[in-house]
């Protein structure tokens, strides 16, 4: 008989669950004993039924198992995004907002529960309902916990906030103690409010520390915002809620308010020692060089063996005659007041010479010699401490002619009178004060020379007729120095070495030449107009001259490796002449480029220059520049640029031979051509004297009658040629200049042949100025 098949149903488990065996097969001899085999068959048929029914059974309550666990894992994973893993996931909440979020997280992960068991049978639902509700029930703790952590932080920051916003304005309102007042309680009930809300006693540490931090914060913000303004009404105030300070802040606080306090006593004491010391102009000027002579510059002065009282020492009879009624001798406003007055009437009868004022203040004004006189005095008689009118006179003049030495003596009087703990800030305070002053009083005498400069020597006005401020700034020995400076400008002949010293410190350290006193040169007044022009230029702050300057002092100092391989740094010489011709392929480069050129241009530019032979003259520096389109037209010597003339010259005069113009075009053509044996042809076959130029072409810079340079020469010079002289406007003396060569190619041509001195001439390409004086003819 056939076997029954097997049948089989997956599980929750996910495992065949295998069906009973029914075994159908009877003995043929069942049939044959009659019908209780049949009944045995029968029975086993039943049983094999009850089997089936309880496997089916089973298998429906797996089903519905396997259902619930589904739904309960999809349920499951959408709460924990919810709670946990979205990014704004209701854990990740904090404050106010976790609060007001919990106030909808309840319902809304009940309805995602319901809808993810909504499809289940009856079975499988009351399996996912009994699972989902209890696996919700404890997240919903969770969350409610989180909450309520979350709502009690947002409350005690909202305290806190307010609590600090009424300490903020008792802070604002620190010099008004009635609003201050309020806002300090202000700030305490907040915490009380709070602190009933929460049901916590008044009495409890918590309360209780939060109310003494409260105080600490509110002392400590009173008090830093009134110590910038009023470090003593501060210091009064710190005294006075000094025990509402928590123990802990006192030390901080305190040592605050003690420097704060300090400090403002140290300004207070520096800024009258700067009053009473203040630089003075005119009349002022001569009131504080007789007031430092007579007391230092104190407010007070014990009185002198003569009877002379008071910081002014004034005798009691000329105060008499110069004091307003109420007015006291020892009263020292009063005695400074009187010294004025004397002072401004001596000034009025001597027509304010300082020599004379200080003659008739300490001898009396029938002692002041008149005017012309070899001495102001008539009497050089003495004190009873046996001070003379001529040492008087020459201490009160030196203060006048150094205000900075006669202020600086009388704050050090004065600082003894500052409190010994005070004294080395003070000090510091006033040294601080002068540097700033001298600052400013630099820059002043500059613009005052710059003036004076332009008043005497381009105006050829009388130094004394100067503006009065200008000559206050200048000081007594300035305008002396322009006045003896004009009487003498149109004698002075210029001195080589000076203008040549002058030069190179504009070009080279403009900083240092802006300083120089343009009275102490020795130079004619057309070099000096000159020299002070290029001084306004610097002071002007010309941007382009200078970018000038900083390219060339970065262009030294990144070729200063190169320049000591190639052993020029050392030879003056040779480094002026290869400073000038950087400076010049420098321009070059910004005129070609529009643009300043960097780090590695400039290298570049070193490199080249310092290419054998280019800067010593040992040898023709070929560039093999290939044949240009033009390279066979004849190129004018006048329209040759400049920067080329100058590199030809310099190889003309390397072999020491005449750069007349025709041989200047043909070797510029042949070197713009590449042809190296058309070069050296021309080179070899250089004359030592120059034919007459031809009169298509100018004349080149030439010197009379001058030798060709010898061998031994380590740089291009410019050799002997037939040329006339010219004479110089500033020296008077010859130029030896061809007049028709523009100064560009002056200057170039002679900044080629550096170290030839007595070929210097034209003017250089670093902020327009002459780097070298021309010669005098020998």
């Amino acid at each position: 008989m056939a076997r029954v098949p097997t049948y089989t149903q997956p599980t929750v488990e996910a495992r065949p669950l295998g069906a009973p065996q029914l075994s159908a097969s009877v003995p043929a001899g069942a049939f044959d004993t009659g019908g209780s085999s049949l009944v045995e068959g029968g029975q086993k048929l039943a049983a094999m039924g009850d089997q089936l029914a309880a496997h089916a059974v089973r298998m429906a309550e797996e089903d519905a198992k396997t259902s619930a666990l589904e739904a309960l894992t999809a349920f499951q994973t959408s709460k924990r995004n919810v709670l946990y893993r979205n990014q704004d996931a209701f854990t990740s909440l904090e404050g106010q907002a976790a609060y007001a979020a919990y106030q909808h997280l309840p319902g809304a992960l009940e309805e995602d529960r319901v809808r993810m068991g909504s499809n289940l049978g009856a079975a499988a639902r009351k399996l996912y309902d009994q699972a989902s509700i209890r696996d919700l029930s404890g997240d919903l703790d969770t969350a409610a916990r989180h909450a309520a952590t979350e709502r009690k932080k947002w409350r005690e920051q909202i305290v806190l906030t307010n609590v600090n916003s009424n300490i903020e304005q008792a802070a604002t309102n620190w010099g008004d103690p009635a609003k201050r007042q309020a806002s300090w309680n202000a700030a305490r009930d907040v915490v009380l409010d709070w602190a009933a809300e929460m049901r916590i006693p008044y009495d409890s540490p918590i309360v209780q520390t939060r109310l003494k931090k409260v105080d600490t914060d509110y002392v400590t913000a009173v008090v830093n915002q009134g110590a910038t303004s009023d470090p003593m009404g501060a210091k009064t105030f710190f005294d006075e809620h000094r025990k509402y300070v928590s123990s802990e802040s006192i030390p901080a606080l305190s040592g605050m308010i003690d420097q704060k306090t300090k400090k403002f006593l140290v300004d207070q004491d520096a800024d009258r020692i700067l009053a009473i010391t203040a630089p003075a102009n005119g009349l002022d000027a001569i009131t504080a060089a007789i007031h430092a002579q007579e007391s230092g510059g104190r407010a007070t002065s014990p009185t002198s063996i003569d009877g002379a009282r008071g910081g002014m020492q004034i005798m009691p009879a000329t105060f008499a005659r110069y004091a307003q009624p109420g007015e006291s001798i020892d009263n020292p406003t009063d005695n400074m007041a009187v010294g004025k007055r004397i002072v401004a009437d001596l000034s009025a009868k001597t027509g304010g010479d300082p020599a004379r004022i200080a003659v008739g203040y300490f001898s009396g004004e029938d002692n002041i010699a008149p005017p012309g006189s070899p001495n102001p005095w008539k009497k050089d008689r003495t004190d009873g401490n046996g001070k003379s009118v001529s040492s008087y006179v020459r201490d009160v003049l030196g203060h006048v002619n150094d205000p900075r030495s006669s202020r600086l003596s009388a704050q050090f009087e004065a600082l003894k009178d500052v409190p010994v703990e005070r004294r080395d800030e003070v000090r510091a305070h006033l040294l601080r004060a002068d540097q700033d002053a001298e600052r400013v009083r630099t820059a002043q005498v500059r613009e005052a020379e710059d003036f004076a400069s332009d008043w005497v020597l381009t105006k050829r006005l009388d130094p004394l007729a100067l503006p009065t401020k200008v000559q206050e700034r200048l000081g007594p020995t300035g305008v002396k120095g322009w006045v003896e400076y004009a009487a003498s400008m149109n004698k002075r002949v210029d001195d080589p070495v000076e203008y040549d010293r002058l030069v190179t410190m504009a070009a080279l350290d403009p900083d240092r030449f802006v300083r120089e006193d343009p009275t102490k040169w020795n130079l004619s007044p057309a070099s000096t107009k000159e020299l002070i022009g290029k001084k306004g230029t610097i002071l002007s702050g010309d941007a382009r001259e200078a970018e000038k300057t900083a390219n060339l002092k970065r262009f030294l100092s990144l070729s200063r490796d190169l320049l000591g391989a190639a052993g020029i740094e050392r030879d003056t010489d040779r480094m002026n002449n290869y400073t000038a011709l950087g400076a010049q392929r420098l321009e070059q480069f910004r005129e070609e480029n529009k643009k300043r050129p960097a780090d590695n241009d400039m290298l570049a530019i070193a490199k080249d220059l310092l290419m054998p032979g280019r800067l010593r003259g040992t040898g023709w520096v070929f560039e093999d520049k290939g044949v240009l389109t033009d390279s066979n037209a004849y190129v004018p010597f006048s329209e040759i640029p400049p920067q080329d003339r100058i590199q030809v010259v310099g190889w003309i005069s390397a072999k020491g031979k005449a750069a007349d113009n025709t041989t200047v075009e043909s070797l510029y053509a042949a070197w713009k051509r590449g042809d190296r044996a058309a070069a050296d042809a021309i080179l070899s076959g250089a004359t030592k004297s120059a034919p007459a130029a031809a009169p298509s072409s100018p004349s080149v810079v030439s010197k009379a009658a001058a030798a060709p340079a010898p061998a031994s020469l380590s740089g291009p010079v410019v050799p002997a040629a037939a040329s006339h002289q010219v004479k110089d406007k500033r020296t008077g003396h010859n130029d030896r200049r061809a007049d028709p060569l523009d100064d560009a190619v002056v200057a170039g041509a002679r900044h080629a042949a550096a170290y030839a001195s007595d070929l210097w001439a034209g003017k250089t390409t670093i902020g327009g100025m002459y780097l070298r004086k021309p010669r005098e003819e020998k």
